[in-house]
């Protein structure tokens, strides 16, 4: 044997390494290759934590009335213990009701008086 040989994982010769991506998503069958070569694996994913999104875009419109006007991938953060924040919160605005806003117009003619 070689002194450079690799150890073999002392816990189970079949278990295999964990993907922290099956964390965040539930991964399904590979549909694809991408990347140089074509070596990465495209698979259908659906996101497991969307709730958490959700749950905090409710919190501000029903409850501060805010609307958050900057959803994009930028603007969700992934915290320990995969907890899903919503960030990116510069473009807040108030929502306005405007069926409570009272609209009144002077009646103007462009025909001569």
């Amino acid at each position: 044997m070689s002194r450079l040989s690799l150890r073999r994982n002392s816990q189970c010769p079949n278990q295999e390494v964990q993907n922290p991506a099956a964390q965040l998503a539930s991964i399904d069958k590979a549909v694809g290759h991408a990347g140089p070569d074509l070596v990465w694996r495209v698979h259908d994913a659906k996101l497991l934590k969307t709730g958490q999104l959700t749950d905090a875009l409710r919190f501000l419109h029903s409850t501060q009335e805010m609307m958050h006007c900057n959803i994009n991938p930028n603007a969700i953060l992934i915290a320990s213990g995969y907890k899903w924040k919503l960030g990116g919160l510069y473009f807040l605005e108030k929502i306005v009701d405007t069926t409570k806003v009272m609209i009144s117009f002077e009646l103007y003619s462009i025909i001569g008086k």
